[in-house]
């Protein structure tokens, strides 16, 4: 049976609680999901409708002239194998532009990872996207922290929002180190080349205030301090992120990109 994530179209269960729609998620050991699952997507504005606004304004703005396409992907998935299925939709055309957000400029780099599929990429406009990893994905992954479950305990009384952002936490911890993407996300070797790097201090953890400086022994580190790390993952995970870049150079370099970034605001609602 095929299950609707977010689950809000009729004939899905009404009224689940924030840890149901969580536990949905649920990948095996190997990152396979565990439930069928598809998006809700019929509108062209993916989950939660988070690409409204960006959607509507390219519509009305470049329709006459090109098929503007969302492309929705499971993004529990490995990002390689979501960069073959953009990969297949590019395909359909002969040239194309792409604007990609967050965690999509990463599935594009890996489509750009394929020379014959280059010349039909005119343009590459990534927002947000995290291309040496994100400091967040660490508190996710150590303790299930994610801004997510402030939105979801904010108007709740205080002892029961803290009741279920605790219990929110251990299964999002759960959750996180069985999906493969989320591994793609943890700051890469890359970001410990530039000066002064480092994202890991066990005073966050545990008692202590030692602090790991290069990309190894931080990763011997979260095998001790992230529960049930996934060692199949992490290591297929490092390879691919290791496999955008050659020598100094990302592979967004063979094309016209161009990337934009920002600090304090939700960047998929500001263009």
């Amino acid at each position: 049976c095929t299950k609707i994530w977010p689950p809000t179209e009729p004939g899905e269960e009404l009224g689940l609680s924030i840890v149901d729609k969580l536990t949905m998620l649920r990948c095996d050991t190997d990152g396979n999901s565990i439930l069928d699952i598809r998006v809700r997507n019929s509108d062209n504005y993916g989950a939660n409708d988070t690409y409204k606004t960006l959607y509507e304004e390219m519509e009305k703005e470049f329709s006459p002239d090109y098929d503007v396409v969302f492309f929705g992907y499971d993004w529990r998935q490995a990002n390689s194998t979501s960069g073959e299925q953009l990969k297949e939709l590019v395909r359909k055309y002969n040239q194309v532009v792409i604007i990609a957000h967050s965690m999509g400029g990463i599935v594009t780099s890996h489509m750009l990872m394929d020379e014959t599929i280059r010349n039909r990429v005119a343009k590459v406009i990534t927002i947000g996207t995290p291309f040496l990893g994100s400091l967040d994905m660490l508190p996710a992954m150590t303790h299930g922290d994610l801004e997510l479950i402030d939105e979801y305990t904010k108007d709740l009384d205080d002892f029961v929002g803290w009741l279920l952002t605790e219990g929110a936490q251990v299964l999002i911890q759960s959750l996180a180190v069985n999906i493969p993407s989320l591994y793609e996300l943890l700051p890469n070797r890359k970001f410990f080349d530039l000066a002064d790097r480092w994202y890991y201090s066990e005073n966050c953890i545990i008692s202590g205030d030692t602090t790991v400086t290069n990309f190894d022994d931080t990763q011997d580190s979260l095998e001790d301090v992230i529960p049930n790390f996934n060692f199949g993952l992490a290591e297929a995970a490092k390879e691919r992120n290791d496999s955008l870049w050659a020598n100094n150079s990302h592979v967004t370099a063979h094309v016209d990109a161009y990337h934009i970034v920002g600090e304090g605001f939700a960047t998929e609602n500001r263009y």
